[in-house]
């Protein structure tokens, strides 16, 4: 017999479990990650909601470089609704024409002046002057805020010319310095640029603000940021480096050529020019205080300076607003020492919480009682009626 072949098994390959695509497991991680994203954010939103200011809507005015638009009501981080009036100003709707026997202030400024965060229209300062000169004077006062966000002097005194004349005031008061700083590193350069014509926020910026996880996170980041920066400029101090640098002193003629251009067009007009210096929250005690510097020193190095060379800067800057005062017959008010330099007065760099904001007006209020100049122009109207 022929021997057979053994017969041929046949090997069935057998299937290995069937490993999920990389495509599925991002999208799996995607929707988990979701999912948990808006738990917390419905969990924030519930138990533990942060409050934050709204942003303003600008629009370009052609004259004064833009202006909130007008009518909307802003919600700030106190939860008041800030109104913007028909004018594109903050506040009530004014008349161009003064009311008979009422004594008028304009404001002018940036957002210092504007005092955003305010809990209510008589705790920003302006208010709070307006309500302590009616008191204190017994007769109508109203102080008119026509402070822009982002101004600088060179736009105040532009708005003064532009639209704070048709107010028939009887005073006004410029408060500025921080603003001017961010351009004194360009105005030792070169030409002045009035600045950007629309500050308004992007999409992803109004988007993200809207969420509670944002909320949380941002003091955190703007934490470890700060601590960056002030390592930064700490490294800088007393170094060769454009941030330690002193302000040139173009800069600072600069700055001065606009503080003497408004006062001598208020007083053309026969209106009592008032500047004052600004309160900040920097001070030589304050500054080693690692809370505060952290909180000044993003505003600081975006000006140009060490947290230190900005204080030197803005302090020279307020002598110099005492003596463009004192020659052009000016009143002169000491923002800068009115207001404690901590945390429960000062919000950041100049923004004032409603303490700082009642010391300031205080100070203000004093100073113009006090000075015969002031007075006299309040008994004109007193017995004008005008």
């Amino acid at each position: 017999m022929t021997p057979q072949s053994p017969p041929t098994i046949t090997q069935v390959p057998v299937k290995s479990p069937r490993r999920p695509r990389f495509r599925v497991i991002l999208l799996f991680l995607f929707i988990s990650l979701l999912f948990g994203l808006t738990g917390i954010e419905i969990a924030l939103r519930l138990f533990h909601p942060v409050p934050f200011p709204e942003f303003l809507q600008y629009e370009v005015d052609g004259h004064i470089r833009v202006r909130p638009v007008a009518g909307q009501t802003v919600t700030n981080r106190a939860n008041y609704g800030v109104h913007i009036n028909r004018h594109g100003y903050r506040g009530p709707n004014y008349t161009y024409e003064k009311p008979k026997g009422t004594f008028r202030v304009l404001v002018f400024g940036g957002s210092a002046a504007f005092d955003f965060e305010a809990s209510s229209e008589e705790k920003s300062w302006p208010g709070a002057l307006q309500l302590k000169l009616a008191k204190q004077l017994n007769m109508p006062v109203e102080v008119i805020n026509l402070a822009v966000p982002g101004f600088d002097s060179f736009n105040s005194k532009t708005n003064y010319l532009y639209t704070g004349r048709n107010f028939h005031p009887d005073a006004v008061i410029l408060y500025e310095t921080w603003n001017d700083m961010s351009r004194y590193r360009e105005v030792a350069a070169g030409p002045y640029r009035c600045g950007s014509s629309q500050p308004n926020k992007s999409w992803w910026q109004q988007i993200a603000r809207s969420f509670q996880i944002v909320r949380h996170a941002r003091p955190i980041i703007q934490g470890i940021q700060g601590k960056r920066l002030d390592d930064v400029a700490k490294a800088k101090t007393g170094s060769p480096s454009e941030l330690a640098d002193p302000a040139a002193t173009a800069a600072l003629e600069w700055d001065r050529g606009n503080f003497a251009d408004f006062i001598d067009f208020a007083a053309r007009d026969g209106v009592l020019p008032i500047v004052s210096s600004m309160a900040f929250l920097g001070s030589g005690e304050s500054l080693k205080n690692d809370m505060i510097r952290q909180t000044i020193v993003e505003g600081c190095v975006q000006r140009g300076f060490t947290p230190e060379r900005a204080l030197e800067t803005l302090l020279k800057m307020s002598d110099i607003i005492r003596e463009v005062a004192s020659s052009k017959d000016a009143i002169f008010i000491d923002g800068y020492n009115a207001v404690p330099h901590d945390l429960q007065h000062i919000r950041d760099n100049v923004h004032l919480q409603d303490a700082g904001s009642e010391k300031l007006a205080e100070a203000m209020a004093q100073t113009m009682l006090k000075d015969s100049r002031f007075m006299s122009r309040v008994e004109r109207v007193r017995k004008s009626g005008l």
